[in-house]
């Protein structure tokens, strides 16, 4: 009697161990789904180039790889959208940085750090739509150099692998890793 006893538990156990391990199966899979169908709201353009995205490259949910297939000037302008305003709330910080090709991956040092002047001041930040032409900023932007000095404008290297990673700090924050070359 015990035997079946232990047959019934061992059973009852093995198909709620199936359950909850169909139920993760099943909660990983619609992460996978999410994942690829993405929740990225930021789309970045570069000297008139839209970034495509690389899908299979995508690092982490809030996080996209996109690449400029053309090379851009070594001064681009910049400007930055947002397809679903409302997914990511408020927005009280943007700043961008372009790190350029180092050994095999890219500097963790920006070259150049683009900000608002007053960072701390969330209706002051970089504003979407809005073209931000990086070798004459206007004033209310800031661009830093690689040693934290304020410079009059961005002057790339030519032939020159960069990122540049546009980060939106909000409700729902997101970053956008744009890989493109100099011309």
């Amino acid at each position: 009697m015990s035997r079946r006893i232990l047959w019934i538990v061992a059973l009852g156990a093995a198909t709620a161990s199936a359950g909850v391990a169909c139920q993760s199966t099943r909660a990983v899979g619609d992460r996978v789904v999410r994942f690829f169908e993405g929740e990225e709201y930021i789309r970045v353009t570069l000297d008139d180039q839209v970034a495509q995205q690389q899908a299979v490259k995508k690092l982490v949910p809030g996080w996209s790889k996109w690449r400029v297939n053309e090379p851009v000037s070594c001064s681009p302008t910049l400007i930055y959208r947002i397809t679903k305003p409302e997914r990511l709330g408020r927005i009280t910080y943007v700043r961008a940085a372009i790190h350029r090709a180092f050994d095999v991956d890219y500097s963790s040092q920006p070259d150049y750090s683009i900000v608002a002047r007053d960072p701390g001041d969330a209706e002051s930040q970089l504003k979407p739509n809005r073209r931000y032409d990086l070798s004459a900023p206007e004033e209310a932007i800031r661009i830093l150099d690689i040693t934290g000095r304020e410079v009059s404008s961005i002057q790339l290297d030519p032939g020159t692998e960069y990122q540049l990673i546009l980060t939106l700090t909000a409700d729902k924050s997101q970053t956008a890793v744009v890989y493109f070359t100099t011309a």
